[in-house]
């Protein structure tokens, strides 16, 4: 994010992930941006199902402020950490309250959306269930030796907001969420008995199912010591990448130079998704 102003200070907060979108964590998601200055902000995508997102929008608001009088500019970003040693209960208390204000943050997300799906006429996300907290009274043992580290965020430095100057902005975001897999429908390879300095070759085809690109990278190891060794075998293509839904096909070639009657080998293949 830069800030293009010559002589006005901004704070901005991006749009938390609605809760159906939770994959998507904004980093800084709010600060304070100086005139003329930038900071780099990172979108972390973490899912634990498919899912594919075309050009959904996230919402950032800048508003002009001007921090306290006299005091000079300080940075400030909500990745800005310090740390601190508290006794065990007090640890556990400031967990809790932590807790229950993520609730509330996305409960209140919640409620967010659905107004705003219902302004638009479309259909509103889904209700999540309301999260439970324990409302047990945590009291603060002062007797306990302060052991546990606590990471707490730099308070915010004090400011005012100018009036009339807040704006929204839209982000089109993109992303597909997805494991490698892939299907094979050969887990064996038998050669024939060949002629030294004969070749024999073998086609076999892999598909990538998955909605995200597959790398591969083929090894050759003895089947008695697991030691990479690929002797009379070679496959074509040895490396590459498997666009999403699409096959790959291969070629293995036998091609002996001395006389045994053991060319066992393991051919595996080390598959991981393209970002």
């Amino acid at each position: 994010m830069v800030n293009t102003c010559s002589d006005k200070d901004l704070k901005f907060r991006w749009s938390a992930g609605a809760p159906d979108r939770e994959e998507f964590t904004f980093y800084p998601t709010y600060g304070h941006l100086r005139a003329g200055t930038s900071k780099t902000i990172k979108v972390i995508v973490r899912g634990k199902e498919t899912k594919k997102y075309d050009k959904v929008d996230f919402q950032v608001e800048t508003s002009e402020i001007k921090q306290g009088e006299g005091s000079g500019w300080t940075d400030f970003d909500d990745t800005m950490k310090t740390m601190r040693m508290v006794r065990p209960s007090e640890f556990k208390k400031i967990q809790r309250d932590r807790e229950l204000a993520e609730t509330k943050r996305k409960e209140e997300a919640e409620a967010a959306a659905q107004a705003a799906a219902g302004k638009k006429g479309g259909k509103p996300p889904a209700k999540a269930a309301p999260a439970t907290a324990s409302m047990e009274e945590i009291v603060i043992d002062e007797s306990e030796e302060p052991t546990v580290e606590l990471v707490d965020v730099i308070p915010e430095p004090e400011h005012t907001t100018l009036e009339g100057s807040t704006h929204q902005q839209m982000l089109k975001t993109s992303c597909v969420i997805d494991r490698a897999s892939y299907e094979c429908t050969v887990s064996r390879i038998d050669f024939k008995p060949t002629l030294m300095y004969a070749t024999r070759n073998y086609k076999f085809t892999v598909k990538n199912t998955s909605l995200i690109g597959l790398e591969f990278n083929f090894k050759i190891a003895n089947a008695l010591t697991g030691v990479l060794d690929a002797g009379p075998y070679t496959i074509i293509p040895k490396t590459g990448t498997i666009a999403p839904g699409c096959d790959e096909n291969y070629i293995v070639k036998f091609s002996p130079v001395e006389i045994s009657s053991d060319f066992n080998r393991i051919l595996s293949a080390n598959v991981r998704y393209l970002s």
